[in-house]
């Protein structure tokens, strides 16, 4: 004898993985800071040392769902980021080429450069360093300094999540009324 599942137990079942998928779908906020610890210029009447000291600072979200911890070297696109430097904003998304470097799972840094005048670039590994290092340049003057990534595990909803998570509110809704409509065997 085949026993079907009935149709308010499906609609549920339907209703809790979409809201389970809303779920993982979201991205972590990250928090980037640091300041300028050297400078230079090619032309000696312009005080680059002015901008010593001066801060970095940003935030970033990425989905960390995406990271492999299998991997020896993993490049996830951030998937939004703001970066502030001495009055210079840089932002973007997914396609503006700042990627999060993991190595084997752990968040090591930021990799990437933002085109433009003055240009803005990001390392995870500075091979005279050792570090995270960022610079910033242009004709005059050369500055950077290192950087450290403060992990805010606070996640933040992307609109696929949200619409997900809509829809199996909705399904969850829609199932609950269907079963109060059904009529009591008994």
């Amino acid at each position: 004898m085949t026993r079907s599942i009935p149709q308010s137990l499906r609609r549920l079942g339907a209703g809790t993985v979409l809201l389970l998928a809303a779920l993982q779908a979201q991205a972590s906020l990250y928090t980037l800071s640091g300041s300028i610890d050297r400078t230079f210029s090619p032309i000696s009447s312009v005080d680059h040392k002015q901008y010593l000291n001066k801060p970095l600072s940003g935030s970033f979200e990425l989905d960390s769902s995406r990271v492999d911890a299998s991997l020896d070297e993993q490049l996830l696109a951030l998937d939004a980021f703001s970066f502030s430097l001495i009055g210079q904003t840089f932002s973007g998304g997914a396609a503006d080429g700042f990627s999060a470097v993991y190595n084997f799972g752990v968040l090591v840094g930021l990799r990437g450069e933002a085109n433009g005048y003055p240009k803005f670039e990001l390392s995870e590994n500075d091979p005279r360093d050792g570090g995270r290092r960022f610079s910033l340049f242009d004709d005059v003057k050369y500055l950077s300094g290192s950087y450290r990534i403060e992990s805010g595990n606070t996640p933040v909803s992307e609109p696929a999540s949200l619409g997900l998570g809509l829809a199996a509110l909705g399904a969850l809704a829609w199932s609950r009324r269907q079963r109060r409509a059904l009529p009591r065997q008994g």
